[in-house]
């Protein structure tokens, strides 16, 4: 029907008079529409709303319609004028609600949808569109009181069982998540419901946030098995026995995780990091490179392969490494710290350290090993006052730690404060520092100079 006929047909409707009929009415509203003139178009259909409640039904699927054609300013005009007519109706007025949440207007959707709730406490559109925006809003706790009320409705609260105990998990309120997914999971039946392999991840995420490893373990096979492409998984197994540093069971899974990602980065990864539990520093580097070929822009595995480097003493190939890392993250703090310090404990590029670890700073002022490392770059400056001054902020911001110890014995010792020096050098000891024997040899120097200066 063109517009001229359109034109016609609204003109004989019209002509009808207050005659009109609930079908005419309502195709004079729809002509309206069609012909772009809406404020005729919402008055033909506050018309036909007003004659009975059974119209609300077609009022509500003609704004649902509009909303799924993505014409959300038209669906809330007519949503306005549904509620005006059925102010006392839940649906209606959470369905204005809906639309001007769509319409970007949060503020109005939230009144709306709290009105719906006076109305009808478990309008169920109410309840799940405010547990949404909450959880947008990473407001956990106002979510999962709106879950927890769809979830106690018969009919459709096993519906959003799931979503509770995520949120739940999200804040670590893990004794009240755990029912939940344990029925989540015997729910299944024979014939596993999508997002099976989910449920088991969580739950063995779960199991490993409250000390129970072994069953963990079984959460995230179980997972593999219902689906063996869900890389979290993997990534889990593979992470659970190398945060336990259990180098031969972590080879084992992320030898597994590869042989089924061969093309993984994330697999090759995990491999490197299992590799260097168990100090096989040359297979690391070369699994780490596999990593970082499939993935040029992997940060962690660039930081992996730096910090596997740099232990073996391949300070250039560590530094390009992080470069790398800062290219991917420009003024990254861990990064700029580690390649900044690992200059100044070389004395090398001395100023580039500083700059670096200055950059880590303004991000942490308050990192103590951050402090050490600025301390550490004075020190090799020969500017020992000011290594001093920074070394003293350090300790007030790290723990015991044996490296802060010993690196306060040096500066100390180079301001000829050898008292000081040694008591920092015994504590250094008392650590178990690494550095025993250098420590101990500056001792013994140390009480030379002493009896001398007698």
């Amino acid at each position: 029907m063109g517009l001229g006929d359109m034109a016609r047909a609204a003109e004989a409707l019209e002509a009808v008079g207050e005659d009109k009929n609930e079908e005419e009415v309502y195709s004079l509203a729809l002509l309206y529409e069609t012909s772009g003139q809406m404020e005729k178009s919402l008055q033909a259909f506050r018309d036909f709303f007003r004659g009975g409640s059974h119209t609300v039904g077609v009022g509500i699927k003609l704004v649902q319609f509009k909303i799924a054609e993505r014409k959300f300013a038209d669906a809330e005009s007519l949503a306005a004028v549904l509620r005006e007519v059925f102010p006392e109706n839940a649906d209606a007025v959470s369905l204005l609600g809906t639309a001007r949440y769509l319409s970007r207007d949060t503020a109005a959707a939230v009144a709306r949808f709290h009105e719906a709730l006076a109305l009808d406490s478990l309008n169920e559109d109410a309840l799940r569109t405010l547990a949404h925006i909450h959880v947008v809003r990473d407001e956990y706790p106002e979510a999962i009181g709106f879950y927890r009320r769809l979830t106690a409705q018969e009919g459709f609260g096993d519906v959003y069982r799931r979503g509770l105990a995520f949120l739940l998990f999200n804040i670590d309120d893990f004794e009240a998540a755990e029912p939940l997914f344990d029925t989540l999971v015997s729910g299944q039946g024979d014939a596993p419901m999508p997002g099976l392999q989910e449920l088991h991840l969580y739950r063995g995420l779960l199991y490993s946030k409250t000390g129970r490893r072994e069953k963990a373990v079984k959460e995230f096979r179980a997972a593999i098995a219902v689906d063996s492409t869900y890389e979290d998984a993997w990534k889990e197994l593979c992470y659970i026995y190398i945060l336990a540093k259990e180098h031969k069971e972590a080879l084992a899974a992320a030898d597994e995780y590869v042989a089924a990602f061969p093309k993984s980065g994330a697999g090759w990864r995990f491999r490197g990091y299992a590799l260097n539990i168990g100090e096989k520093r040359e297979e690391a580097v070369a699994a780490l490179r596999k990593a970082v070929a499939v993935d040029s822009l992997d940060y962690f595995s660039w930081f992996e392969l730096g910090s596997t480097l740099e232990r073996m003493k391949r300070v250039d190939e560590a530094a390009d490494a992080f470069k790398r890392v800062l290219r991917i993250r420009p003024k990254d703090a861990s990064a700029s710290n580690y390649l900044g310090y690992m200059w100044a404990e070389a004395g090398v590029m001395l100023d580039s350290a500083k700059q670096l670890i200055e950059d880590a700073l303004e991000k942490e002022p308050q990192n103590g090993a951050y402090l050490d490392s600025y301390a550490w770059v004075y020190y090799q400056l020969g500017d020992y006052e000011k290594a001093h001054r920074y070394m003293k902020e350090a300790f007030a911001y790290a723990g015991d730690d044996p490296v802060l110890y010993e690196h306060l014995g040096d500066i100390l010792f180079k301001l000829n404060d050898y008292a000081s020096a040694e008591a920092a050098y015994r504590r250094s000891l008392d650590l178990k520092s690494e550095e025993a024997a250098r420590i101990r040899e500056r001792l013994a120097e140390i009480k030379k100079l002493m009896k001398k200066g007698r």
